[in-house]
């Protein structure tokens, strides 16, 4: 395999972010198609993760007990081919007191879609729910969206380009009502970039996207706010989430340019004057693409033990609960 890696240097701040002389900028709409490009290369694969949170909760109006600092790690592994995934999570920390998840007993949920049937599994603990439970239901494309192209819960979901919404950046500004390109190029830690600023029914936006690395997406501010459509919701009066994404990493996996380290700041704020803070930081430990997906299995379920209780039903029917031995599915007794 050839590979070559572009390691943006860790401090990303304001201050890092220097003007370069003026010239004649390119259209903002052929950027962004070339961020597209660049990032529609990334298909099919497998990617194992590791993303580390600390939460501030400053004020929390719905749950008075949880305030202050918390933290929070999670495991992933996705696999995709585009259209089929996989997704694992294994989640550990003091952000779910009183429920001691660490990482030697995380909460664990995989999801898996085969193009037909949605699988998930959700293991049990000690101290919840020791029973392992599955459901198994008929599932078309739409009802999965929030999975494909990449998970909601992923921590590196912002330097794939995808932020609040399940559409990715460049989606969303093609049909933004302002769209325009900085003049000149500005520097992100030495590494020149084209500054675009867009805003849209779904948003404001300041994208940083570096040419020298097939324009990919190296840093990022975004802003949500009531009146703004996301999924077809319209955010409410006093609604505010913000998202600075900095100190992306790319890695050139044959030819494909991959985000494989990213931080990401972030905020929201309720009506209810609920308000609290947080930063992610995400490393893809490992990742390989284009794999033979069907050779290795990918979206056959393998995480089902023996015992679990499952629910599965077909269109039209009632939810049929049976017992997972050794492969087969067990009718329960009523």
């Amino acid at each position: 395999m050839n590979t070559r890696i572009a390691l943006l240097p860790v401090l990303c701040t304001v201050a890092a972010v220097a003007s370069t002389a003026q010239a004649p900028a390119p259209d903002a709409r052929e950027l962004l198609a070339c961020y597209a490009a660049t990032r529609d290369e990334l298909r099919s694969y497998i990617l194992n993760s590791r993303t580390d949170y600390e939460y501030d909760f400053v004020v929390n109006v719905e749950r008075p007990d949880l305030v202050g600092r918390r933290t929070r790690e999670d495991l992933e592994e996705f696999r995709t081919d585009g259209l089929r995934f996989y997704y694992r999570i294994e989640v550990w920390g003091n952000l779910f007191d009183p429920m001691p998840y660490t990482k030697e007993k995380p909460a664990y949920t995989s999801y898996l879609w085969d193009g037909r049937t949605y699988v998930q599994v959700t293991h049990g603990t000690d101290f919840g729910d020791p029973e392992d439970l599955v459901h198994i239901v008929p599932r078309d494309h739409e009802e999965v969206i929030g999975f494909i192209p990449v998970p909601r819960a992923y921590g590196g979901r912002s330097a794939m380009g995808f932020f609040w919404a399940d559409v990715r950046v460049d989606t969303i500004l093609r049909n933004a009502h302002e769209l325009h390109v900085d003049p000149g190029t500005a520097l992100v830690n030495g590494t020149a970039c084209y500054v675009i600023r867009g805003r849209s029914p779904q948003g404001r936006y300041m994208l940083w996207l570096a040419p020298e690395y097939g324009s990919s997406l190296v840093q990022a501010r975004v802003r949500l706010a009531g009146g703004d459509r996301v999924g077809g919701h319209v955010m409410p009066a006093g609604f505010e989430w913000t998202c600075e994404l900095r100190n992306v990493r790319l890695r050139n996996i044959d030819g494909t340019w991959v985000p494989v380290q990213s931080d990401a700041f972030e905020s929201k704020r309720l009506s209810s004057g609920t308000f609290e803070r947080w930063h992610s930081h995400c490393e893809v430990t490992h990742i390989v693409l284009n794999p033979d997906h069907d050779a290795l299995g990918s979206f056959v379920p393998k995480d089902i033990r023996n015992g679990s209780s499952v629910c599965t039903s077909k269109p039209g029917e009632e939810f049929q609960a049976y017992t997972w031995q050794d492969g087969e599915l067990i009718p329960r007794p009523d």
